[in-house]
């Protein structure tokens, strides 16, 4: 049997979600490789059970697995189509791995996140400066967002170690220059008031016009409400009860076109074994 490239995002029960933004980077991903039989999961278990009940039907990658093993499969590439390495994408990681050596698999090559690797050791990849480079700066200056406005990303976060990678975009951001984007999170570290508001030692905003996007793959619940909402406790709305006008951008990154290349060049590297290697011994200085 041919081998299969499993597409494992989280999910979303937002039809329009659905749509623009997952579909779409499976479908770049399925148009990169012709040659494989591309299949897509999703790894949340509520996202699931909830589309099952309104009759739409979408395996996790554990079921997704056992029916890949069922046809005799013996070779698989998984290419998530998660944010950070955060506790999700550890979760997959493990299932996945867990049916290695049953059946027939004799192989299996995982991808990774979005954000993953920072150039170390001058062989891997910066994934953050990838991001920087194919959305971030494009961005801007479609937009037009000039050095006295700011873009303020804002992602989910969490309590998992992968969270720091927020910080570690921003720091990225900082040294390209780029003092006047802004990332935070709604459930982790850090927030709105840590690199936006009352965040004098880093330099204020000249102007009062932000532009908010979300850092989040899908525009689901977390868009529609916590960013953009109508509740007085959204971000859009604590903004304005402080003097700023903010020009909304209620999209999901997995829309981006450039955003689907970056997750196609990703399940590339896995397919291809390109950085699945440990990385070599450093030398020790005498």
């Amino acid at each position: 049997m041919k081998e299969v490239l499993l597409v494992a995002a989280f999910g979303s029960t937002v039809d329009q979600a659905r749509e623009q933004q997952i579909l779409p980077m499976v479908e770049a991903i399925r148009k990169a490789f012709p040659q494989l039989d591309v299949r897509m999961a999703f790894t949340s278990r509520i996202v699931v059970s909830r589309l099952r009940d309104r009759g739409i039907l979408v395996d996790t990658e554990e079921i997704a697995v056992q029916k890949m093993l069922s046809e005799g499969i013996t070779s698989l590439t998984v290419q998530p189509l998660h944010f950070m390495g955060g506790a999700e994408y550890d979760k997959v990681k493990t299932n996945i791995l867990s049916y290695q050596g049953q059946g027939n698999l004799k192989t299996i090559k995982m991808g990774r996140p979005l954000f993953y690797y920072m150039g170390q050791a001058g062989i891997y990849p910066d994934d953050y400066d990838l991001f920087i480079d194919a959305f971030i700066q494009p961005f801007m200056k479609e937009k037009q967002i000039g050095p006295d406005e700011a873009l303020f990303l804002v992602g989910h976060g969490g309590l998992h170690i992968g969270n720091a990678g927020y910080s570690v975009l921003q720091l990225k951001l900082w040294q390209r220059g780029l003092s006047n984007v802004r990332v935070a999170t709604l459930e982790g570290y850090p927030m709105m008031r840590d690199t936006l508001l009352n965040a004098d030692w880093i330099g204020s905003i000249p102007s009062k016009h932000i532009h908010m996007h979300p850092l989040l793959l899908v525009a689901g619940d977390h868009v529609n409400n916590d960013l953009f909402g109508q509740d007085e406790e959204s971000l859009v709305k604590q903004l304005d009860k402080v003097g700023y006008e903010v020009t909304a951008y209620p999209y999901g990154l997995g829309q981006y076109a450039s955003v689907q290349q970056l997750f196609v060049q990703h399940a590339e590297d896995a397919f291809k074994h390109t950085y699945l290697e440990r990385m070599p011994k450093r030398t020790v200085s005498k």
